[in-house]
């Protein structure tokens, strides 16, 4: 069962998946994602190509980035990913500007072995070792693949799509209507969703739901009641919460709540 766990840096978070065939839903994340394939092929979409990740194979996700996940192989796929918030990279690095990973999937086997080798060390009792070696990887895929975004490594999309983006940022828990964003945008409803989907390569539907997912995570994280954070997570009630959350985490909320540690 899939298990997420803090570890000895602030802002990077660890999800151990065994062995499985969960398929996932087109979905994006606030944070960025190196994770390593473990066991079997792992298979995703991302940016227009699909990708097929055997054993030991890295892959680097941009935040906002849209991806989903499935197995390539009859017997599943196993990996391991960390989860780092952009202001932990930015400071682990001392970067000004946030890096970016022109491809989602790196063919780097030292850095590969780096990220098993940190991620084994995140344990009791070793939380210095943890850190140096989960600081050692960062520094080294952002300094390696890692570059500063220009134009043309921006979604390929004009204003209009972008005001439909922020749209639903502001309104994540409104039941937005495709009238709305094509007004947004000054374009026809068939229109609106085309140019977004072009954009992001998501529907919008599929992007607000996202969003209200990574509001629940944090909601849960911060030790909000299932309930209260599906209502503030713009969620119809936990039921609807729960269908999306595992088909876009993995795990249901209930598991994740009890798989994360709480503050005191």
């Amino acid at each position: 069962m899939m298990n997420f766990s803090a570890t000895a840096l602030s802002g990077v978070t660890l999800l151990d998946a065994p062995l499985g065939e969960h398929r996932f839903d087109k979905h994006v994340h606030d944070t960025y994602a190196f994770g390593v394939t473990l066991q079997g092929v792992q298979t995703f979409n991302c940016r227009g190509t699909r990708y097929a990740n055997p054993p030991g194979s890295l892959i680097a996700f941009n935040p906002d980035e849209c991806h989903d996940g499935e197995p390539g192989s009859p017997e599943g796929f196993s990996y391991r990913i960390i989860y780092v918030e952009p202001q932990a990279l930015q400071s682990l690095t001392r970067h000004h500007e946030l890096p970016h990973f022109r491809t989602a999937s790196l063919n780097d086997a030292t850095l590969s072995g780096q990220l098993i080798q940190a991620i084994r060390a995140t344990q009791p009792q070793e939380t210095l070792r943890s850190e140096a070696l989960l600081e050692k990887f960062l520094l080294c895929v952002t300094r390696h693949h890692g570059r500063t975004r220009v134009s043309d490594d921006s979604p390929t999309c004009d204003v209009r799509a972008r005001r439909m983006r922020d749209y639903l940022h502001a309104r994540v828990c409104e039941d937005v209507s495709t009238a709305e964003l094509a007004s947004i945008a000054e374009v026809s409803r068939v229109h609106a969703n085309r140019l977004f989907n072009q954009a992001y390569g998501i529907s919008p539907h599929a992007y607000l739901n996202a969003l209200r997912v990574m509001r629940a995570k944090q909601l849960i994280c911060s030790g909000a009641s299932l309930a209260d954070a599906a209502v503030a997570s713009g969620f119809a009630d936990q039921a609807h919460m729960s269908r999306r959350f595992l088909a876009t985490v993995g795990v249901s909320p209930h598991r994740y709540r009890k798989s994360i540690t709480l503050p005191n």
